[in-house]
């Protein structure tokens, strides 16, 4: 059911690609660099990939929850096959495409900078965000008397999520570690600024917050199989994301150091509530479990080491 906010989302997003020069300054102020690389970074194509992108999303997600719906409804075993090939099929055209996306939405912003690994480093927050936000939900549904969701899919959370944000850390190290020793004056820059003044501090709480904390405090095993615990662990990383790419985008804005606006405030809660307002919408309209999924048994009986 979250996924279909995707088309919202992408409605949104209309004003932001008419004033794409405010945000991307190729556009305002093209140099040298800029026009080697105007083949791929100019604003029709930069558009046309943006639609692209989104389309494909807002198509997968539809489908997907029409197909699961009418599959609660009919059980027609012809709609869960079709959820099973175009699941995977579908986590492919995800990852090329959200790859692309970070780079368009976010690399770009710094154009003379690139790094082999971003596509990488963009993936792995956004799956520690996806599980977290799925640990929340699994947290409220059981809290609503959805117990069959038990401790054993709470460990597998925990797992996941555990495995996970050492994987973040393992390629932000990476990204860093490989620009550093380049010491190459097209790498730098972007680092070099994230590392002076106040940003230096957001970095710092960035590689604690994001990593050193949530390591410690989900490594115990009777952390990841206790609810609170690792709801407490999911709350903090969706907050560390948010830390993540906003240490990403607005150096760009802001070169001379941290500066928090209001608007950054009320945009983070008017999301946070419209997020909560479909959930609490959907539970109310649409069944939390596949009732009609053969395999719904089997994983209501699971048992994890």
């Amino acid at each position: 059911q979250l996924a279909i906010l995707i088309v919202p989302l992408t409605v949104l997003s209309l004003p932001v690609l008419w004033n794409l020069g405010l945000t991307h300054g190729w556009i305002e102020h093209p140099d040298e660099i800029w026009e080697k690389k105007q083949a791929y970074l100019n604003q029709p194509f930069f558009i046309s990939r943006t639609i692209v992108f989104l389309g494909v999303w807002c198509w997968m997600a539809w489908r997907l929850r029409q197909w699961s719906l009418r599959h609660d409804e009919t059980g027609e075993p012809q709609l869960l096959q079709r959820m099973r090939w175009h699941s995977p099929t579908g986590l492919l055209i995800l990852g090329v495409t959200t790859t692309f996306a970070a780079f368009d939405w976010l690399m770009s912003l710094e154009w003379h900078w690139y790094s082999t690994i971003f596509g990488v480093v963009f993936w792995a927050g956004a799956i520690v965000a996806s599980l977290a936000l799925m640990t929340l939900m699994a947290i409220t549904l059981r809290a609503g008397g959805l117990h069959a969701i038990t401790v054993e899919h709470f460990h597998d959370l925990g797992k996941l999520l555990f495995g996970f944000t050492i994987f973040w850390a393992y390629v932000s190290f990476s990204q860093y570690f490989l620009i550093w020793y380049a010491n190459l004056s097209e790498e730098t820059p972007w680092y070099l600024q994230r590392l002076t003044g106040s940003w230096r501090e957001v970095t710092l709480v960035l590689a604690v917050g994001h990593f050193v904390v949530p390591f410690l405090w989900l490594l115990p095993r009777e952390s990841k199989r206790t609810p609170w615990r690792v709801g407490v662990a999911a709350a903090w990383l969706l907050i560390m994301h948010y830390v993540d790419l906003y240490w990403q985008v607005m150096p760009v804005a802001h070169e001379d150091g941290l500066s928090v606006s209001i608007w950054d405030a009320t945009a983070f809660a008017g999301f946070t509530a419209g997020v909560l307002a479909w959930m609490l919408y959907a539970l109310q309209h649409f069944r939390p479990l596949p009732v009609r999924d053969p395999n719904l048994a089997a994983s209501m009986k699971h048992h994890t080491e």
